[in-house]
């Protein structure tokens, strides 16, 4: 070739080498996002579930079930109202069970290349292309019905490029491992029909109650109509639209030489009669399938499944699942929900939830996502998928358990009840919710009566982020460490409003919240909750089985002291409406969050853990009254009655290294004398206490004269005086509220005049503006005494004489001289 010609050439061999190149490029890199793109083991484990019974089964513990090998011989029967498949009715049909007249209706109005192409029709792809860009008709398909089989199997049916090429590579490689045969067999089997009915099986049997065999060519050829778009073309939806797409389905079949003129002429002459199909109204699933569903679905994408996947696997994939479920607990707790009767006091928008836990082993019980008759699947449930504040239901979890786990607070600490924060425009906080202050108050009774202003002095001991970590810990995972609002505000749970009186940002769920307090009903450990203990696929193979996992994040003896102290909450604090603690050890904890819009009591016994919630759906109204705790009691009361009565003690029992201990109630420490002088009686109690606690003697209770006569305090000996003991405190508050304990207080006067009248005799010691608390009545007890007698002079010689000869003085010599009576006496401290 001479040089002329070379030149001339030379473009287009530049040409021709970039395409080569490009194309070169294009293959090498469709081969490497093949590789990633497909997962072969993956698709063919949805390929098998498309091909055999789709019904996914449960099954619960039963005395009379069949064992179960995986599970150590467990006996399990069939939950059989609980069946779950991708439609209400799935009537799987081999391929020798279809007349070839449906499968050839398929393929001719579906996919007319189906048996020439190798999974992708590159010709009727290139077509679809085009029309997205031209439009030149209104609607033109280009997957094949190996595409069509792969979405449906998988579920995924985004419209982008990525997930498109992504099909057509998991179409090829589908069917190098199957035949055509085998693909179609499938597809028939999980083609949508309507009324949520999937396969020809299910087909034939709604519109003509028959099997796929006895169909006739006009009734193929209709199933085949139908699966375009059920909601359009489905005979009961649109008879008119329905004739044209059957009719267009034995057209295409003539042109494709599947059937004669003259069949033809007969089918499209024949109308649609459609017979009436008899099945049992199916019933929505319980709570608890649902919550296994859910949780299930979570464990599968964990393992690689995508959403889509996963979902296509439960509901049409033929498993088995072996539930943790009390079936006689569900059935307790659904009969006591689904009363109006309980419930018709508060209105129609008004919901409730229910969480009941094994402790032994955390596995899910029972659960009941709302009120009423469950009407429908996949609804709204108020024990998992809705967030509300827990109010002082956190404090256990949040303060009261860390904080004696590290030994920062025991049952013998002693906190001052008053509030702590005073703005400068007035007021103060925080605010306890039945508005009493109680001054000096133990631990356990400050969590039995919800005292607010003693969980901002936990909150203050530990710290915001340590108990951010401690809720974390036991799966509280809902907080909000940062957030900007809409609106421009900063929000955070690191603050004392969400962690100390529970006032979370986004709240918490009834099932986290209940799960949070396994460990003080199980020695200290918390549980990884199963609502399934074991799922098989169709081949009887384990799909999942989630490990019995259980980490102590408590000691035995917190665990121990919680309980000790919650059963405080229910015997005598703000759940002491429960009758079920009259014959059942019971411990628990009540909240209620701001302006009472949610209502949850937390409670449990030696056999079970419940939770219950109570409010509006708006969350914007008050719960009025103790509902939540009448639901616990009923449906806990109810439950517990069929426990056999030879089972353990219904008790609860301390752990070992704990004992018990008389301490006095207002400082804490080993009583002395003056603990026994309140003037509001006996001030000792009993708490448990760890073997190595150290106590020391009550040093608050001081020594002080009192005059019957005077209604007062004395500052000085009389004849009327009494000894009596009141409160060492030295508190000051710049807003005058009640506090229980304020006119049993005392202070040093170091020289300061007493305040006489209606006031606390220290109350001159007081800043300006200042007080020590509201008195229960007009006058405090430790106001200054009326009417004080003049110190006692030392009498006349005579006077003396005849007073060591009486048989009074006599009495009094023995006890020491007057001189050293007096001596004691003026050697007291305030």
């Amino acid at each position: 070739m001479s040089k002329e010609s070379k030149r001339k050439y030379r473009p287009l061999r530049v040409f021709l080498t970039a395409v080569l190149v490009l194309f070169a490029v294009g293959v090498t890199a469709l081969s490497v996002y093949a590789a990633h793109a497909v997962d072969e083991e993956y698709d063919e484990a949805l390929f098998l579930s498309a091909g055999a019974d789709t019904v996914t089964r449960f099954y619960y513990p039963c005395e009379d079930g069949t064992p179960v090998p995986q599970l150590g011989g467990a006996k399990y029967a069939e939950w059989e109202s609980e069946r779950v498949s991708h439609s209400a009715e799935c009537v799987y049909t081999s391929a020798d069970e279809m007349p070839t007249n449906l499968k050839n209706a398929f393929v001719a109005i579906e996919d007319v290349r189906f048996y020439r192409h190798h999974g992708v029709d590159f010709l009727r792809t290139g077509k679809a292309a085009l029309n997205s860009i031209f439009h030149f008709a209104p609607r033109f398909g280009g997957s094949t019905v190996t595409q069509q089989l792969i979405k449906n199997i998988g579920g995924e049916k985004e419209p982008t490029a990525s997930r498109k090429l992504k099909e057509m590579l998991r179409a090829l490689s589908l069917e190098k491992r199957h035949s055509k045969a085998e693909i179609l067999e499938a597809y028939l089997n999980i083609v949508p029909m309507s009324q949520n009915r999937v396969g020809v099986g299910a087909g034939a049997a709604l519109y003509f109650n028959k099997k796929p065999m006895e169909l006739t060519l006009a009734e193929c050829a209709s199933l085949a109509a139908v699966t375009r778009a059920p909601a359009i073309y489905a005979p009961e939806r649109d008879m008119e639209k329905h004739l044209s797409r059957r009719n267009a389905v034995l057209r295409k079949m003539l042109e494709e030489g599947m059937i004669e003129e003259a069949d033809y002429k007969a089918a499209v002459s024949t109308p649609v009669t459609l017979k009436e199909h008899s099945t049992a109204e199916k019933k929505p699933h319980s709570w608890y399938t649902e919550t296994v569903l859910r949780e299930a679905k979570r464990d599968l994408m964990a393992k690689g499944y995508t959403e889509a996947a996963a979902t296509a696997l439960l509901y049409h994939g033929g498993l088995k699942i072996y539930t943790a479920v009390d079936l006689r607990a569900q059935r307790i707790a659904e009969e006591y929900f689904q009363s109006n009767e309980n419930f018709e006091a508060y209105g129609k928008d008004f919901c409730a939830s229910f969480v009941l836990l094994s402790p032994k082993d955390g596995t899910l019980a029972a659960i009941v996502g709302n009120l009423g008759e469950k009407k429908g699947d996949r609804l709204l449930s108020y024990a998992t998928d809705t967030l509300r504040a827990p109010g002082s239901a956190l404090k256990p979890i949040a303060l009261y358990a860390p904080a004696i786990e590290e030994g920062k607070i025991s049952e013998a600490t002693v906190f001052d009840d008053v509030p702590s924060v005073f703005p400068e425009k007035g007021g103060f906080w925080p605010r306890n919710a039945d508005g009493r202050y109680e001054g000096l108050i133990p631990c356990a009774d400050a969590l039995a009566r919800s005292k607010n202003t003693v969980a901002v002095s936990l909150y203050n001991r530990l710290g915001a982020e340590h108990i951010y970590a401690c809720l974390s810990r036991v799966g509280i995972d809902t907080l909000v460490r940062k957030r900007t609002a809409p609106d421009g505000t900063h929000l955070s749970d690191l603050s004392a409003a969400p962690l100390a009186l529970g006032e979370l940002t986004d709240g918490v769920s009834l099932y986290a919240l209940t799960r949070a307090y396994l460990p003080f009903a199980d020695r200290g450990y918390m549980h990884a909750v199963r609502s399934y203990l074991l799922i098989l696929d169709r081949e009887g193979e384990v799909l999942l089985s989630p490990e019995a996992r259980r980490e102590r994040v408590y000691s035995d003896t917190t665990a121990s002291l919680m309980t000790h102290m919650l059963r405080r909450v229910v015997e005598e604090g703000s759940a002491s409406a429960l009758s079920i603690a009259e014959t059942l050890d019971t411990a628990g904890k009540t909240g209620t969050s701001g302006n009472a819009r949610d209502r949850f009591f937390i409670g449990y016994t030696p056999y079970y853990l419940g939770g219950v919630w109570c409010g509006y759906a708006d969350g914007a109204r008050a719960v009025e009254g103790d509902v939540h705790l009448k639901a616990f009691d009923a449906v806990m009361r109810e439950i517990h009655s069929g426990i056999p009565a030879n089972e353990n003690s219904p008790h609860f029992t301390m752990a070992r290294g704990l004992r018990a201990v008389s301490v006095c109630a207002d400082s804490g420490g080993i009583p002395t004398r003056l603990c026994s002088l309140d003037p509001r009686g006996e001030r000792t109690h009993t708490v448990w206490l760890r073997e190595g606690d150290i106590l020391t003697p009550c040093a608050v209770h001081t020594s002080c004269l009192y005059s019957e006569e005077g209604e007062g305090i004395l500052l000085a000996p009389a004849p009327s005086a009494k000894e009596i003991s009141l409160l060492h405190i030295e508190r000051a508050l710049p807003v005058d509220i009640p506090v229980a304990d304020a006119e049993y207080t005392c202070r040093p006067l170091n020289g300061i005049p007493p305040a006489e009248g209606d006031l606390p005799y220290y109350a001159s010691l007081l800043p300006k503006g200042y007080y020590t608390g509201v008195p229960h009545g007009e006058r405090p007890y430790n106001a200054l005494a009326k009417i004080t007698s003049a110190p006692l002079q030392e009498p006349p010689k005579k006077q003396e004489k005849q007073k060591k000869a009486s048989p009074e003085n006599k009495k009094e010599s023995r006890g020491g001289s007057f001189k050293d009576f007096w001596e004691r006496i003026r050697k007291f401290r305030f």
